[in-house]
């Protein structure tokens, strides 16, 4: 990160203003010191001007940014509560949810699922309303009601994190763990208030 070098030094563009000054011998008499300093340090500003104007380049992509990178966060409200609620979190979880959410603007909610589930380092996601049964079903589909079509949304996560049961495993250890919950809480985040979640993960 940082600005990028225009390639035009100092010596570039103090040649550059003397070649601007009138001709004549003028410029030879006892304020000739005076007038070289001057453009000196003219050429000087000249040059951090430019390096200003290659650093606002970067500075104006959250992916890049950095002297401007916590007006960022203060603007989109980060740290936001599902990284308050992880506790300790590092400068990059907060730069990857800034992207996140600047990225989810005009995306449908199947598209966002699909970005938060890369940002959270899952595989996908994909979202699924309950089907309510009817005399349509098949016997073995689940006896959901037609409040639930309504109500439940499942969100079906890929995943390689999975942790099963080992032979070196402790006794009190589950048989086997999952879920993410910057995952879950970035879509707890986004989803419909009246929806209650229920998150499936499977391996990839």
């Amino acid at each position: 990160m940082g600005g990028k070098l225009t390639g035009f030094t100092v010596d570039n563009y103090e040649q550059a203003l003397k070649s601007l000054l009138p001709k004549g011998p003028a410029w030879e008499s006892e304020q000739a010191d005076v007038i070289s300093a001057v453009l000196y340090l003219t050429a000087k500003e000249l040059q951090r001007i430019d390096l200003d104007i290659a650093q606002l380049i970067d500075e104006s992509d959250p992916r890049t940014a950095s002297a401007t990178l916590s007006q960022w966060y203060k603007e989109w409200g980060i740290p936001d509560e599902c990284l308050k609620s992880l506790g300790s979190t590092t400068s990059e979880q907060w730069r990857k949810i800034l992207v996140t959410k600047i990225r989810s603007l005009g995306l449908t909610y199947s598209e966002l699922l699909v970005v938060i589930a890369r940002v959270s380092g899952m595989k996908s996601a994909t979202a699924q309303r309950v089907e309510p049964f009817t005399t349509a079903s098949r016997t073995n589909q689940r006896l959901y009601g037609r409040s639930w079509d309504h109500a439940v949304l499942i969100i079906s996560a890929t995943t390689d994190q999975i942790q099963y049961f080992r032979t070196s495993s402790r006794t009190d250890e589950r048989l086997a763990q999952w879920g993410n919950a910057l995952f879950e809480c970035l879509v707890r985040e986004t989803s419909p208030a009246h929806k209650v979640l229920v998150f499936s993960y499977t391996e990839d």
